[in-house]
């Protein structure tokens, strides 16, 4: 029993030890990198953040995704000092590491992106369609992207044209995916808000009609993402269908009963007396705008008319002035 005890210890010591040691040689091998704005924290978090972009603009995150993502730790946990008022040498150590990684990362994603140029630039299309502002997208992109650093062995291979064709056109798809969100989230928010509300049993014409618009605008948009010329029309009926349906909605919940072609002309007559009273607000603006302006004669006429009076009253008193010397002098004269 004593010598398993003493065996289990032994066996325990030497997992710490190991443990230890390879702590140790990890803590030793981490890379730091000088930072230009020494012992300055702000200055130091603000030099990597700037990094950071670089990075980022150069798609690094994909390129060079475990410098880039150690990076991106070791930079929040500086932000996170900086914030929250840790000690100096915290927020510069790991400043220093997020830098080194930046600068890796920076360097290997120059050197790899020579074999993947035209598939990064499917990549920031949809990246500038506004990926970014969907979660679900995002995560998307993140299974590409993983697919793609596999096939390539993180870009030391070229893709064959069969792959490229195919993770081409997975980028391209989800930029269509991302236009689509940003032009008709909020519509098909709408859209889902009404159908919640049984606008299918309660206005269905309405409804058909959103789901149509809104369907059309789609399409419009996976034939040409990044021309609005195209689908820009159709994105604004989706948007005029969606909201006419929530005011149709409105109108039936609050009197319920209604019918939808009778909640329809409520909400019509609705929007023709915001349209008068808009209408009244802007001549009414207008006409105040009118009568300043009225005013602001008058006044300048107000002025310029006494100005004329003085000027009226001071020539009589140089004439009265000049006729008393002639007196003077004609009298003198005859003397």
């Amino acid at each position: 029993m004593v010598n398993t005890e003493h065996s289990c210890l032994k066996h325990c010591l030497l997992i710490l030890t190991c443990g230890l040691a390879l702590s140790l040689v990890g803590c030793a091998s981490t890379k730091k990198a000088e930072l230009a704005s020494g012992a300055d924290t702000e200055a130091a978090v603000a030099e990597v953040v700037e990094l950071s972009r670089e990075a980022e603009k150069i798609q690094a995150e994909l390129l060079s995704y475990s410098e880039y993502e150690e990076g991106g730790e070791h930079l929040q946990k500086a932000q996170r000092g900086l914030s929250g008022g840790y000690q100096p040498d915290y927020i510069l150590e790991n400043a220093a590491i997020a830098k080194a990684n930046f600068e890796l990362a920076l360097k290997q994603s120059r050197d790899r992106s020579i074999n993947a140029t035209r598939i990064l630039e499917s990549r920031k299309a949809a990246l500038g369609a506004g990926l970014k502002n969907s979660t679900r997208l995002m995560a998307s992109l993140v299974d590409v992207d993983e697919d793609l650093r596999d096939e390539t062995d993180s870009f030391s291979e070229v893709l064959e044209p069969r792959l490229f064709s195919e993770f081409q056109k997975k980028y391209f798809a989800l930029e269509v995916k991302a236009v689509q969100f940003r032009e008709l989230d909020a519509v098909n928010k709408e859209i889902r808000e009404a159908f919640d509300e049984d606008a299918e049993d309660l206005a269905p014409e309405t409804y058909r009609m959103a789901l149509l618009d809104v369907s059309e605008a789609e399409n419009l948009i996976a034939q040409s993402p990044r021309d609005p010329g195209i689908h820009g029309a159709s994105v604004t009926r989706a948007v005029e269908s969606a909201r006419l349906l929530s005011e149709v909605m409105a109108v039936i919940l609050e009197a319920p009963g209604t019918p939808e072609n009778i909640a329809l002309k409520i909400v019509y007559q609705n929007r023709e007396l915001a349209k008068l009273s808009e209408n009244v607000g802007t001549l009414k603006q207008e006409l105040e705008t009118t009568q300043s302006t009225l005013a602001e004669k008058e006044g300048k006429l107000k002025d310029q008319s006494e100005a004329l009076r003085s000027t009226r009253s001071n020539l009589q008193e140089s004439e009265n002035v000049l006729l008393l010397q002639s007196e003077v002098l004609e009298k003198n004269s005859t003397r």
